[in-house]
This record gives structure tokens, sequence and C-alpha cells, in this order.
């Protein structure tokens, strides 16, 4: 049997937009992408997101639909001014704004994040580094969470006062010219931190080989910063940061 073009158009458009259809039903189809953590899959919290799957991508006002957290606690754990979008400050900005943290070995990032929405609500999550929080967080958990012992101790000896590391609120200052000696001293410890580039590493003696096996990724571009291109492949820039000074801190 001979079928016609225009017959033949008709029945491709129907599979096509059909199928469509089925996979938007079936939850198949996607146009864009969610921002929602994977479940617990058993026991006590099962079917309930779990803290350890939220991205740096996420912004606060996914993070306050999906736990449940007021986004005005969230705004004033890490210490934000009180203008502050949800819908457009993401978890990964805060590496941005507490950047000078870095240089006394501590962080403010989406780590950070994962641990308060845990804490705050009572769901599990198995810290696996040393996790920072404003002394701001620790209040509101304080006040609001339901901790342990253990808990309470945990986050009172890892609060940090950030109102001085606050990048917007040192913009107006005058840019401190570093000692030369400080500078050389600094060069030779080989110390990583987010303005770091994959040149760098390379330059210092880490090979090529190492460095893209820590990140599970080729490297596009050397001139690139670690933390940009963590940030950019959604990877947390202080999970590779502790396993690249770790070489780094190996070389001779």
């Amino acid at each position: 049997m001979k079928i016609d073009s225009k017959r033949l158009g008709f029945m491709l458009f129907i599979v096509v937009f059909g199928s469509v259809a089925v996979s938007s039903i079936s939850g198949y189809w996607q146009t864009e992408s969610t921002k929602t953590p994977i479940a617990f899959e058993s026991g006590e919290f099962e079917g309930m997101p779990n803290p350890a799957d939220i991205r740096g991508s996420y912004s606060f006002s996914d993070v306050s639909e999906v736990f449940e957290i007021p986004v005005e606690d969230l705004i004033e754990a890490f210490a934000l001014p009180q203008g502050t979008d949800p819908e457009e400050f993401k978890n990964k900005d805060l590496e941005l704004i507490y950047g000078e943290l870095e240089q006394e070995s501590t962080e403010i990032g989406n780590g950070s994040v994962k641990l308060f929405a845990a804490l705050y609500t009572g769901l599990p999550y198995e810290i696996d580094e040393v996790t920072y929080l404003p002394l701001e967080a620790v209040g509101i958990l304080k006040r609001k969470a339901d901790l342990t012992e253990e808990q309470l101790l945990y986050i009172e000896s890892n609060g940090i006062d950030v109102s001085k590391y606050r990048i917007e609120e040192n913009m107006t200052d005058e840019p401190e010219e570093p000692d030369s000696e400080e500078s050389k001293d600094e060069s030779a410890e080989r110390l990583i931190s987010g303005k770091t580039t994959f040149a760098e590493l390379i330059e210092w003696g880490i090979s090529v080989e190492t460095i893209e096996s820590i990140l599970e990724r080729e490297i596009p571009d050397e001139s690139a910063s670690v933390r940009d291109f963590c940030t950019q492949e959604e990877i947390e820039f202080s999970v590779v940061k502790e396993k690249l000074q770790e070489e780094a801190d190996a070389l001779d």
C-alpha cells in the first residue's frame, strides 16, 4: 500500500508529538533541569529530600521550598543583606562573598548550606570534612533546631564571625600591597585558593593526570581557575581543593 506525502507527514506528527506527550505524563520528558535533591530510599526518612544532594546551583528559594526552611532564616543564617533576592542568590555565590576565608583554610559555601539544612530539619547527613557555619547560622540552629549535644558542640566549635570577611564590605577599602617576603613564603608553601589556576598547579609539579583524576574530568583550559571550573561543572570546590592541597604539600 502506498502512502502519500501528506498522510505520511501527518503520521510522523502523531508519532513524534504523541511520544512527547506520553513521556511528559510519565515524567521522562523534561524541558529544564529540576532543582530537587534525591530522596532517601529507605528507613525512617524514606521519600524525604537528602541534604547531601544539595547543589551549588540551587538558589535559596530552591532550598527553602524543598526543605521547608523560611528564606528569611536562610538569609539571616548566612549573614546576607535583607534585600537579597532568594530566587537569584545561589549557594555557590557564598564562596564569592566569603572568599577571603580561604586564606585561613576555612570556607563558607555549599557544604555549609547542606549542613545547615540537615540540622535545621533533623534530616541525616554525614559530614565528610570539617564544615563551617556563620555565627548567625549557629544562633538560628540553637533557637529552632532539635540538636544533640554532639551537634551543638560541633557547630559551636566551627562557627565563624563572617562580618569582616564579606567582600562587599571591604570593596571600599584601599587594597593592601602584599609584603614581598610574605608573597614569596606563600608561593613557596603552594597554598591553593579560589584564584589558583590549573597552569599554576602544573607549574608547581602536579601532573595533569593527577589533576584530572581528582576532578574526574579533563582540563579544557589550563588558564582557568580551579574554583571557576568547579562552579561550572557543579563540583564541590572544597573537596577538590583539599585533595589538590594534599598533592601540593607532597611536592618537594
